[in-house]
C-alpha cells in the first residue's frame, strides 16, 4: 500500500513540472517572497547613520555615536558621495572658518543632525532641550504580515495543485481506470494529499529562509503549517471534482481564494470586538498562529488552541463536501 501511495506522490511531483501553469504555481510563493524581501527593512536600516568629516573634533564624533553609527571620510567629495547614496545618511563637515556644515540630499525621512548640534551648543538654561531614547527594534509590519500572507498563499496553492492534478487525471481517464487496478480510492487520496503536505511545508520553510526569518520557532511553524494544510487539501479535492477542465479549475480557484483573502484582510482591519465574525474561517486561525510565531509572541498553548480551531472547522468542511468528493472520484 505504501508503495502505491509513494508512486502517486512521485508521479504528481514529476507531472507538476510538465506544464507552465503548474510550474508557475509551484514557484509563485517563492517569487512573492523574493519580491517582498526588497521591501523589508533590515535591522541596520532602522538605526541612524551619520557621515562625518575626519577632521572634525573627536568629541563631536563621540556625541554622534550616542545616537547612531558614525562613518568618517577624509574628503568632502567622499562625504558628498556617501550622502547621495540611496539610504538616509546626513553628513557633517567643517569649513575653513571653523563653521559646521550639514550636508543633506534633500529626500531624507529624518534629519536629526541639526537637532543634535543645537542640543550640543545649548546651555543648561535653554528654553528647549532635546532628549533621545532608544526604544529598540520592532519587526516591520511589512515583514510580519507579508511573511504570513506568503506562507498562507503557499499553503492554499499547494492544495490547488492537487485540484489541477485531479482534473488532469479525470481528463486522461486515470480515475476511471482505478477500478481495475489494485489501488484503492483511499490510497489515491493519500498519495495526492502527501504531495500537498510536502509542498506546503517546503514552501513555508523556503519563505522563512528567503525573508530571513529562520530565527523563529520552526517547530511551531511545522505544527501550524501541517494543520493548516488540511483545509487546503479539501479545497483542492473540491476544486478537482467539481471542475470539468483546467479552465474551470482556474475559475474555481479564484472563487476559493475569496474566503482566504477575506480572512487575512479581516484579521488585519477588523477591530477586536468584531473579530468573532471571522471565527468560521480556519484560515483566520492559521493567520493568528503564524503571525504570533513570526513576531515571536506565540506560546505553545496558543498554538494548540489555534490548531484545535483549525482541525474542528476543517472537519466540518470535510463533512459538508465528503459525499461530493466521493462521487467525483468514482
Amino acid at each position: 500500500m505504501f508503495r502505491r501511495i509513494l508512486a502517486i506522490f512521485k508521479r504528481d511531483l514529476v507531472s507538476n513540472f510538465r506544464e507552465f501553469m503548474l510550474i508557475y504555481i509551484l514557484i509563485a510563493p517563492m517569487l512573492l517572497a523574493v519580491g517582498l524581501r526588497f521591501f523589508i527593512p533590515s535591522v541596520n536600516a532602522t538605526g541612524l547613520t551619520f557621515a562625518l568629516d575626519a577632521g572634525i573634533d573627536q568629541k563631536i564624533a563621540q556625541v554622534f555615536e550616542k545616537y547612531g553609527e558614525v562613518e568618517l571620510y577624509d574628503s568632502r567629495e567622499q562625504l558628498e558621495t556617501r550622502v547621495n547614496d540611496i539610504d538616509d545618511v546626513t553628513g557633517l563637515t567643517i569649513d575653513q572658518q571653523g563653521h559646521y556644515q550639514v550636508l543633506i540630499e534633500g529626500n531624507e525621512s529624518e534629519n536629526i543632525m541639526p537637532l543634535i548640534l543645537r542640543n550640543m551648543n545649548s546651555d543648561d538654561q535653554a528654553a528647549v532641550n532635546f532628549e533621545f531614547s532608544d526604544i529598540g527594534y520592532a519587526l516591520s509590519p511589512v515583514a510580519s504580515v507579508g511573511t504570513v500572507s506568503v506562507i498562507i498563499t503557499a499553503i492554499v496553492l499547494s492544495g490547488m495543485l492537487i485540484g489541477l492534478g485531479i482534473i488532469e487525471d479525470k481528463e486522461a481517464g486515470t480515475i476511471g481506470a482505478l477500478s481495475v487496478t489494485p489501488m484503492s480510492r483511499g490510497e489515491y487520496v493519500a498519495g495526492k494529499s502527501l504531495v500537498g503536505l510536502f509542498l506546503a511545508l517546503t514552501h513555508a520553510y523556503l519563505t522563512l529562509w528567503i525573508l530571513g526569518m529562520m530565527h523563529v520557532n520552526l517547530w511551531m511553524v511545522l505544527v501550524i503549517t501541517f494543520i493548516s494544510s488540511f483545509i487546503a487539501l479539501i479545497f483542492g479535492f473540491v476544486m478537482g471534482v467539481i471542475s470539468a477542465n483546467q479552465m474551470a479549475g482556474m475559475a474555481t480557484m479564484k472563487i476559493l481564494f475569496l474566503p482566504v483573502s477575506a480572512s487575512i484582510v479581516g484579521a488585519l482591519f477588523l477591530p477586536d470586538r468584531l473579530q468573532f465574525l471571522l471565527y468560521w474561517s480556519p484560515i483566520y486561525w492559521s493567520y493568528l498562529g503564524l503571525y504570533g510565531i513570526i513576531v515571536e509572541t506565540a506560546t505553545w498553548g496558543q498554538i494548540v488552541y489555534y490548531s484545535l480551531w483549525i482541525v474542528g472547522l476543517t472537519a466540518v468542511t470535510f463533512l459538508l463536501f465528503k459525499n461530493r468528493i466521493r462521487r467525483g472520484l468514482l
